[in-house]
């Protein structure tokens, strides 16, 4: 390393300390283009949105799959449910009693009910769908 005193030692500082600048400044271009974009996604709210609508939607629909399901297949079910998501105690005890197949939640299935989780169901391919045309940046308009 040439001494700082000397042009060449006064050139080699300026050259790294300008490299040490790109090099602590350049993540920023990238990072803050990011960040605008998911500003102007709205990512934050969608995501919200999408995971509301998959808890109204997912979750009624299996419950009531699993109330149609044959006997058998539905306390399969259940426990696929608890190993997937990896439930101990009370957490899989509860998944087990809400997805087991009982006589009161079969005959407690209502045209009206199934009918909410199919819109519910259809709100949120429809929210997904909007996700995914702000994210190409197309239109996404009914046709």
């Amino acid at each position: 390393m040439p001494s700082e005193t000397s042009p060449a030692g006064r050139r080699w500082v300026e050259r790294t300390r300008a490299r040490a600048q790109r090099l602590l400044l350049a993540p920023s271009g990238p990072l803050a283009a990011l960040l605008g974009r998911l500003a102007t996604l709205q990512a934050a709210d969608r995501a919200v949105a999408i995971g509301a609508l998959a808890f109204s939607a997912l979750f009624p629909l299996l419950i009531v799959y699993s109330a149609v399901a044959p006997v058998g297949s539905a306390h399969d079910f259940a426990q696929h449910i608890v190993e997937r998501l990896k439930l101990t105690g009370a957490a899989a005890q509860s998944a087990r009693e809400v997805f087991a197949p009982s006589a009161a939640v079969g005959h407690s299935i209502t045209v009206i009910g199934f009918f909410l989780v199919i819109v519910s169901s259809l709100s949120l391919a429809r929210s997904l769908q909007r996700a995914c045309a702000a994210r190409r940046g197309t239109c996404c308009g009914s046709r």
